[in-house]
């Protein structure tokens, strides 16, 4: 993927969460600042962030979901 759809694919993200509401943007805000932190302190590689933060809500969602299913 070039980079120009690589930030557009970050700002839709980010959009999308931002209209979700709810704890997702609080969560967005987490991710972001644990996977920055790691990345300055050489854990993960700079594009690494978005797909760690990607996979992450892809993940909490499910389980909320299956969370809903069972109540």
């Amino acid at each position: 993927m070039n980079r120009s759809k690589k930030k557009d694919t970050q700002a839709f993200l980010t959009k999308k969460i931002a209209e979700e509401g709810g704890i997702y943007p609080c969560i967005l805000n987490a991710a972001n600042e644990i996977t920055v932190k790691s990345f300055i302190e050489e854990k993960i590689k700079f594009l690494d962030i978005h797909t760690i933060i990607e996979k992450l809500l892809v993940i909490l969602k499910t389980q909320m979901l299956l969370i809903l299913m069972r109540s």
